[in-house]
């Protein structure tokens, strides 16, 4: 989406003499003041520029924590910088000054191919703000993957939107669609997802986090939206890595919960070391749950997927097995269905869908139904060698 360019953005701002504060970028992000010096007139914004490169440095002023790119560490970032910003500045000038405090903690690669771990190359990016001289404070945290293929780009990629966040934060933010759209003007969805949006603060009394999460799936700005229990991480590989998945797949309760999204499948997530005691576990607790609210396992939504699709997006996350949970339905009309497959690909998509480490959990609520017995009006063999080589299993609700 084209729009005011990074710099005329950041001369807006400087020009703004009510709006004044700090930058911290650490790490692989060095580029959102650049552009803010480059502009003009930067004196009028910008109180003081961070930059901690050295992980022993940056340990010494934000703590230590287990990994350098982390959430944590960019509340830690905003915690420290924005204290400071009002023990030395308050007194002078809070009465007419929205202060704010920038910051981002992000790696950066060259990508290679067949690179399982998600996290090569990616940032933990926030703003704390007031809205209004003196005012109370608001965060907005989120997490973005760059997919730029080379480290210059994804430095540029990064610049541009921590621009973007300061500037729909400030000026844009009159509900969730605008602000994202705001924020990722003049970059293609191509080169960033973003992921774990958390909001809080007076001047997001319009939004939510889960309201966020859908406008970013919506704007195709991720392929999936992440909703972890309070037990477990914030950013989707670091829950399932080196684990083992189970997938809900376009399941009745969630639907019904999100029907406004119609363009949307929903999933739920959840994981185990325990294989089929807690697939029985998960359903008996959880599967004839009506509220949304109540719900006790992590949240992944996602634009709408084939199964294989699902499966091709996951496993950049773990080597572990993925038990997807499909409905009877599902099993008897579309999973071998070879009319609603691309011509010519379905034993092709069927074969990367089911490899060693996938397996199939058809849900019955009906005593005569069964995986085995049933007969399909084509690829009756191929369900057969499937069913026997245990990569399609049953379970019975009843």
């Amino acid at each position: 989406m084209r729009g005011k360019t990074s710099l005329s953005k950041a001369f807006e701002i400087n020009n703004d003499l009510s709006v004044y504060g700090t930058f911290a970028e650490i790490g692989a992000g060095q580029e959102t003041v650049n552009f803010f010096y480059k502009a003009g007139l930067a004196s009028q914004t910008v109180a003081k520029s961070m930059s901690a490169y050295d992980m022993t440095v940056s340990d010494e002023i934000y703590g230590k924590q287990n990994r350098y790119v982390c959430k944590n560490r960019l509340i830690n970032m905003l915690n420290h910088e924005y204290r400071l910003l009002e023990k030395r500045l308050k007194r002078k000038q809070g009465d007419k000054t929205c202060f704010f405090a920038f910051a981002v903690t992000a790696a950066t690669s060259n990508k290679r191919k067949n690179k399982v771990d998600a996290n090569d190359q990616h940032a933990w990016m926030g703003l704390r703000f007031q809205a209004s001289p003196s005012g109370p404070l608001n965060d907005i945290l989120f997490h973005v993957s760059c997919l730029d293929p080379s480290r210059l780009q994804q430095y540029e990629a990064l610049g541009t939107l921590g621009v973007n966040l300061i500037y729909a934060s400030f000026y844009r933010k009159k509900n969730p669609k605008e602000f994202i759209s705001a924020l990722i003007e003049n970059l293609a969805v191509s080169r960033i997802e973003i992921h774990g949006m958390t909001c809080s603060g007076p001047a997001f009394n319009k939004f939510s986090d889960l309201a966020l999460s859908l406008e970013v799936l919506s704007q195709n700005i991720s392929p999936l939206a992440f909703f972890p229990n309070p037990k477990h991480g914030d950013f989707l590989s670091d829950l399932v890595f080196g684990k083992s998945i189970v997938i809900l797949y376009d399941n009745q309760f969630l639907s019904k919960n999100f029907k406004k999204y119609k363009r949307n499948l929903l999933k739920a997530l959840n994981l185990t070391d325990k294989k089929t005691d807690f697939i029985h576990f998960l359903f008996r607790r959880h599967f004839k749950s009506s509220q949304f609210k109540n719900y006790h396992f992590p949240l992944l939504i996602g634009a709408e997927q084939s199964l294989e699709e699902l499966k091709k997006l996951l496993s950049g996350y773990t080597f572990k097995p993925c038990y997807f949970v499909i409905d009877e339905s599902y099993f008897k009309s579309k999973l071998f269905n070879s009319k609603i497959y691309t011509s010519g690909y379905f034993l092709k998509i069927l074969g990367e869908l089911f490899d060693k480490k996938t397996k199939l959990v058809v849900l019955s609520q009906d005593k005569k139904f069964s995986v085995k017995n049933y007969k399909l009006k084509e690829n009756q063999i191929l369900k057969n060698y499937l069913i026997d080589r245990k990569q399609i299993v049953e379970l019975s609700l009843n």
